[in-house]
């Protein structure tokens, strides 16, 4: 019995180291093992963030391009308002023989001298201060004609379509400003910039606001035949209805957005 116990603590003697050893190199090759996928991961993280950052990176340039572009046209587009608001108004327009038409027609204008009368017959004259600029609270006088939302072009799917972009054949005559509201449309000629609003006192239609989103013919502007040109339901309509509004009072509101 003695010679058993003993042979058995000598046996465990044995074992009990071995299987020591053998734990501890399981447990080693597992920390290994997790420790090289940790790394794995925390690489991989890296590169994500690394390529997120670039992306980000690269994105902001663009947009600080782009938002460039948009200042500088913007500042290209500020200089050439100045530049026609600038523009000085010339001295007198005298219009006669005024007939309807579709917009402003077989009216015969004239231009006199320094000397001229304010009153030649049966005709309409319009003076404006020869010294005087287009600025906000300007005031004039003139006549003023009018044009179909059908205007201009052969091709319906070109028709209505104005100097600003805004289509008054498929949208109507009245624009909404954000400032004034629910205004009418005008055409003018380019002493007065896109998108400036002016106050109207019409003898027959009364006081209204307008915004000025197109460009008129040779007979509209300063020192023409019609001050503004409005547009109204039809070429048609302009034609039959509208004909030519004598002695409007004229007050630029803005000059511009």
């Amino acid at each position: 019995m003695k010679k058993f116990i003993y042979s058995l603590n000598i046996l465990l003697l044995i074992l009990i180291p071995t299987v020591v050893i053998v734990c501890s190199n399981d447990s080693t090759i597992n920390y290994k093992t997790n420790t090289n996928a940790a790394e794995k991961m925390i690489n991989t993280t890296v590169l994500l963030d690394r390529s997120t950052k670039k992306k980000e990176e690269e994105e902001s340039l663009r947009r600080q391009q782009e938002e460039e572009k948009l200042r500088e046209k913007e500042e290209q587009r500020r200089k050439e308002e100045k530049k026609a608001v600038t523009t000085p108004i010339k001295v007198v327009e005298k219009v006669s023989s005024l007939a309807s038409s579709d917009g402003a027609s077989d009216a015969t204008t004239d231009y006199p001298t320094e000397n001229n009368n304010n009153s030649v017959g049966g005709n309409t004259t319009v003076t404006i201060n020869p010294s005087e600029q287009v600025f906000v609270g300007s005031k004039l006088s003139g006549n003023m004609s009018a044009y179909g939302r059908d205007c201009c072009s052969p091709d319906p799917n070109r028709q209505g379509i104005t100097a600003s972009g805004y289509n008054i054949k498929i949208s109507g005559m009245y624009y909404y400003d954000a400032t004034y509201g629910r205004v009418r449309i005008l055409a003018s000629d380019k002493n007065f910039p896109l998108y400036s609003i002016i106050k109207i006192n019409d003898p027959i239609d009364g006081e209204y606001r307008a915004i000025i989103l197109d460009r008129g013919d040779k007979n509209i502007g300063i020192d023409r035949k019609f001050m503004f040109d409005l547009v109204v339901e039809s070429q048609e309509w302009a034609r039959l209805y509208y004909g030519v509004h004598k002695n409007n009072n004229f007050e630029i509101l803005r000059i511009g957005k």
